[in-house]
């Protein structure tokens, strides 16, 4: 399957896991690179990843893979923002 990425480099991210109740919140403020990939064409299920977030840096990989369903909610909670400058 063909995907399509796009990349932001240096971002700032904040991690929070649950471990059993214990959540934990982690931030990073240095230079993570955020990487979005897409199937080219769209899935054959909803249960099939319809995208991959990952944030990396030197001592830290976050992967987020996403159903139908996840895309769906989390594009449903992001506020519509105005275009940053290049």
């Amino acid at each position: 399957m063909r995907m399509s990425t796009t990349s932001v480099a240096e971002v700032d991210a904040t991690a929070e896991f649950d471990d059993g109740g214990v959540l934990a919140v982690q931030t990073h403020e240095r230079d993570l690179d955020l990487r979005v990939q897409a199937p080219e064409e769209r899935p054959l299920s909803g249960i099939e990843p319809h995208a991959q977030l990952t944030i990396s840096g030197a001592d830290l990989t976050v992967d987020v893979v996403l159903d139908a369903d996840a895309l769906d909610a989390l594009l449903d909670g992001l506020p519509v923002a105005p275009r940053g400058e290049s």
